[in-house]
Order: structure tokens, then C-alpha cells, then sequence
């Protein structure tokens, strides 16, 4: 019988594991930030297609989700910007504008959303990062490690939002004091 080596026992002090602690709070509350962000634009994009077609109505068999709620993310954008561009009459600005927003969107989910969402996450002595394979290119990518990147695409989801939500509704009128 072969004698059992016994393991080293790493031993970290209190300031340490509550140090690592934090950081992976801090990690996780960045990717549920990103999510979240990313979650709101799709349903903007989503209502801009339901507002497009007219169909306002939510709440049980509404036509709304009905409608909106098949198409994966890519899909959603295309057929987003199809609408506008091919049904609705726009201006070639707002054309232009509508086709940018959508075109970013796409963006952001193959660039940031997919490797957030679908790359295998880590934390170790050597930093952090989310170990990410593409299916286009199939070379292994390594992202984010530091967490202001994640923080930064979370900016770019709500910033794309914001600009849907300001094509959508307009500018706001300025106030009578």
C-alpha cells in the first residue's frame, strides 16, 4: 500500500477569506447589474415592436407577449428594425437612428451580454475573469478582469435603453416656469 501524502493546509487569516469574500460579492453584484440592465433594454426593444404593431395590450392572452415574446435577442432586433424601417414612416433620421440603437444592441449582446452570460466565471490568486469560447471563431477567450468592465457594459445596456426610450417617446419639452 502506498502511503496517502497529506495536503498542505492553506491557511489564510480572516482579513484574507473576508477580502476573497468581497470580491466575489462584489463580482456577482456586477454580473446581476449587467443582467439586469440588459434585461431592461430587451423589454424596450420588445415594446417598441408592440408599439410598432399596435399591440399596447398586456396581461393574460394579450397579443403583446404573444407576439414579442418568441424571438430570441438578435431576432427581436432584426424584425424591431425591419418594422421601422420598411413599415413605418420615418424620417431618414430617425431611420438612421432607429438602425444605430438596434445595431448597438446587437453589439452589446455578442460582445458583452454572451460572454457574461455563457462563459465559465473564475476568481483565483492569478485575478478574475469569465473564460469565454465563441462559436464563430472557437478560440478561447478570457474577459473582464476587472470588475469596472462589467460595470461598463451594464452602462452601455442602460444607455442604449435610455436612447430607445428618448426615440420612442421623444425629446422632453422643455417646462414654463
Amino acid at each position: 500500500m502506498v502511503p496517502m501524502r497529506e495536503k498542505p493546509m492553506c491557511k489564510k487569516s480572516p482579513e484574507t477569506i473576508e477580502a476573497e469574500r468581497q470580491k466575489t460579492r462584489s463580482l456577482y453584484m456586477a454580473i446581476g447589474q449587467f443582467m439586469f440592465e440588459f434585461s431592461q433594454l430587451e423589454f424596450i426593444i420588445r415594446h417598441a415592436l408592440g408599439a410598432a404593431l399596435d399591440l399596447n395590450e398586456t396581461g393574460a392572452n394579450a397579443p403583446f407577449d404573444i407576439v414579442t415574446s418568441p424571438y430570441d435577442f438578435i431576432t427581436l432586433c432584426n424584425v424591431t428594425k425591419a418594422i421601422f424601417l420598411r413599415t413605418i414612416g420615418c424620417e431618414e433620421q430617425d431611420r438612421k437612428e432607429i438602425e444605430d440603437i438596434l445595431n448597438a444592441c446587437m453589439k452589446l449582446n455578442n460582445e458583452e451580454r454572451v460572454p457574461i452570460a455563457h462563459g465559465t466565471w473564475f476568481i483565483d490568486e492569478s485575478g478574475l475573469g469569465a473564460r469565454h469560447v465563441p462559436r464563430t471563431k472557437l478560440d478561447v477567450t478570457i474577459k473582464y478582469s476587472r470588475i469596472s468592465d462589467i460595470d461598463a457594459a451594464a452602462q452601455k445596456a442602460a444607455t442604449l435603453r435610455s436612447r430607445l426610450i428618448k426615440f420612442l417617446c421623444g425629446p422632453i419639452p422643455p417646462r414654463d416656469l
